[in-house]
């Protein structure tokens, strides 16, 4: 094994890699839940689900203390994706995909940069016109 091997750790850029997946999806689903509360459509008995989530955080009192380091803010994070999900899953589906379209169609188009060095030069073909059939040309 030579020295550059035995300094850098191997295997340590799929965790890195799982935990920014981990931590854009969690933004893109806190996003999508930010619209759903300003949408008029949603129905105001589930926009309680977020608010009772935010009192929750708010609370002094939880279901794990927050005098046990590490555990007391685990529970926290868990009820607000908890509350996250299931405010997203109450939400009318037609109302979510609308939303839910629209995010990774703008991310992909502001990902997409043409390249300087390299052109694509097409010619357009026109499909040619349908033959019509007996039938169509007596009537």
């Amino acid at each position: 094994m030579n020295k550059e091997q035995m300094d850098f750790p191997q295997g340590r850029g799929g965790q890195e890699k799982e935990l920014l997946g981990w931590l854009r999806e969690f933004f893109y689903q806190f996003e999508l839940a930010w619209k759903l509360v300003w949408d008029d459509r949603v129905p105001l008995l589930t926009k309680l689900v977020p608010l009772t989530t935010l009192l929750y955080l708010l609370m002094p009192f939880d279901f794990i203390p927050d005098t046990f380091l590490g555990l007391g803010q685990v529970d926290d994070v868990v009820i607000l994706l908890i509350g996250l999900r299931m405010f997203v899953s109450l939400c009318p589906p037609a109302i979510v995909a609308e939303y839910d379209f629209i995010a990774p169609a703008q991310d992909a188009a502001e990902s997409w940069q043409p390249s300087e060095d390299e052109i694509i030069d097409l010619e357009a073909e026109s499909p040619e016109p349908a033959l019509e059939t007996e039938d169509e040309s007596t009537t």
